[in-house]
């Protein structure tokens, strides 16, 4: 599965902040205040989103 397949699996709360962070480089800082939430729920939803990418990749090779 390609990377933009992957994330298009993820829930829009997950899907969004991997691609603010990794792509836009957003620092954490600037997502919560985006977001309106705190860094370490953000960082919470990071690590997730990632795990999951990273489940969805290597399970469909």
């Amino acid at each position: 599965m390609d990377l933009i397949r992957a994330l298009k699996t993820l829930p829009e709360n997950y899907r969004e902040v991997p691609l603010l962070r990794d792509f836009e480089g957003l620092t954490i800082v600037e997502i919560s205040t985006r977001q309106e939430e705190t860094s370490s729920a953000v960082k919470s939803r990071l690590h997730r989103a990632r795990q999951a990418l990273r489940h969805n990749m290597v399970g469909s090779s």
